[in-house]
Order: structure tokens, then sequence, then C-alpha cells
């Protein structure tokens, strides 16, 4: 276990550094060391999502979620990817679902506000802030 989160600090130095590449090796690395693949799964879509492949953090997320249903920052990272992506009824689903799990998530509470207020607003695009 040791070596996995040896393996994520790595990855996230190297993300921190702009080395997509390497740093989505660690995570998979990390992950096959024994990290919590919940937790992998958020942070490589995080990632991904940080470098515009909204569809593949999607993908990541909903692992997450699957192997955690309880992990609120997967439905947190989820749910604003949902939003970047224009969904906002799905963003709405997974925001409520990240608050419920951790109701002092205020950043969670924000993205709420916006997707509710976009949800009626077509052809409006929202911008693209993205925080873990």
């Amino acid at each position: 276990f040791e070596v996995a989160l040896s393996r994520r600090h790595m990855a996230r130095a190297l993300e921190r550094r702009d080395d997509e590449g390497c740093a989505v090796q660690f995570y998979h690395w990390a992950l096959n060391s024994g990290l919590p693949k919940a937790e992998a799964h958020d942070a490589r879509g995080f990632l991904l999502a940080h470098h515009d492949d909204l569809p593949g953090a999607e993908s990541e997320f909903e692992a997450a979620i699957k192997d955690e249903p309880s992990l609120s920052s997967a439905h947190y990272h989820l749910g604003t990817t949902f939003w970047l992506q224009e969904k906002y009824s799905e963003a709405i689903a997974e925001l409520k679902k990240s608050i419920a799990l951790d109701p002092s998530n205020s950043k969670a509470r924000d993205y709420l506000g916006l997707a509710s207020r976009h949800l009626n607003q077509t052809g409006k695009r929202s911008p693209k802030p993205m925080q873990q």
C-alpha cells in the first residue's frame, strides 16, 4: 500500500508539471500497487478532465462510483464534468449525491446552483473552471 501511495504522490507531482502521459502511467501503477481503485479512478478522471478529455474523465469517475458509491469526490467530479458538457440534469443529480455524502462541500453547492440556472438556458455556454 505504501508503494501505491508513493506512486500516487509521484503522479500528482507530474500532473503539476503538466506531464500528462507520465502522470497517467503513475496512476495506473498506483492502481496496480494496491491504491484503492475508486481513488485511482477519481484521480485519473480529474487529470483527464483537466486536459479536456471529458469523455475519458466521465468514464473514470463512473468507474470510481461503481467501485465505491460513497466516494463524494467522484460524484462531485462527475457532476462538474457533466456541467462542462452542458448535461445539466445529469450534473444536478451527481452534485446532489455529492452534497448528500459531504454536506460541507461548498464547491458542489456552487456548481449545483450554476447547473440549475443553466438547465433551461440553451445556447448559453458555461465557463470551464475545474477544481479538485
